[in-house]
């Protein structure tokens, strides 16, 4: 499922470890990903992972837009 997805929000602030995060990374999608959890800890270094306050509609709409306009979505 993550394959055929341009972007994957994982805005789970409860999940535990983050295991979809990983998967949807793991696929090759762009992540957008709560800042707060374990898996942002891991991936937010890494190329296509967006680890943003997802709390924050302003930080989330200015993220969602900018990979949104980008040509590869």
């Amino acid at each position: 499922m993550f394959a055929i997805s341009s972007i994957v929000i994982h805005p789970s602030i409860n999940e535990g470890f983050g295991l979809p995060a990983f998967e949807a990374y793991a696929s090759g999608s762009k992540l957008i990903i709560h800042k707060e959890t374990p898996a942002s800890s891991i991936l937010k270094d890494s190329d296509g992972v967006h680890s943003i306050d997802t709390l924050n509609r302003a930080e989330f709409v200015e993220t969602l837009i900018r990979l949104l306009s980008q040509p590869n979505i």
